[in-house]
């Protein structure tokens, strides 16, 4: 007698019109069915998210599930290079730099530019590093909805939102990316 048929995965509730994470790493072949019913049956054991549970399995990395759970969220993914931690070039910011980030007085600050290393092939960066702006829909935010996206856009910053460029320099702070790749990324968005 041949295997059983895996489990039909559930289907999402009528309200809600995001596909679930799990069909949409399968869908892609991201993930096989095994490894997706493998991972749900740990997650109702475990206090661990899906995702979290994936990337312990080692079956995606992180830049696979920050993909899918764009897609599920109907959001842009964008990611930066990540600087190379090896050959990074420590630096002071002058105040330029400091004024664009928003630190007048950031003196002793250190940030890290790509310097390129065998290693690297040269280019000072050694993978990739999500960039996420989300925006919640409730109150304030959905009185907008008719408005346009540069009112939207305002209503969300006032409110309290994270932007791409400030999540960007979030990074370039952390030693992570470098000032110039999250203005290559991000473009001339003041904020």
């Amino acid at each position: 007698m041949g295997a059983p048929y895996p489990a039909p995965l559930p289907l999402p509730h009528p309200e809600d019109t995001k596909p679930p994470l799990g069909r949409l790493l399968t869908e892609r072949g991201l993930l096989t069915l095994e490894q997706l019913e493998e991972a749900l049956s740990e997650k109702e054991t475990s206090a661990a998210r899906l995702g979290e549970i994936l990337l312990g399995h080692g079956w995606l990395s992180e830049a696979d599930i920050a993909r899918a759970l764009a897609d599920q969220h109907d959001l842009e993914y964008l990611d930066l290079a990540r600087v190379d931690l090896e050959c990074r070039e420590a630096y002071e910011p002058d105040e330029e730099e400091r004024k664009e980030l928003g630190l007048e007085h950031g003196f002793g600050l250190t940030l890290y530019r790509p310097q390129g290393c065998i290693a690297c092939a040269g280019t000072g960066y050694a993978g990739r590093v999500a960039l996420y702006e989300v925006l919640n829909v409730h109150g304030h935010i959905r009185r907008h909805i008719e408005a346009t996206t540069e009112e939207i856009f305002a209503a969300a910053v006032e409110d309290g939102m994270t932007t791409l460029r400030q999540d960007g320099l979030r990074l370039v702070l952390e030693g992570i990316s470098s000032l110039d790749e999250v203005r290559r990324v991000t473009g001339d968005r003041l904020q």
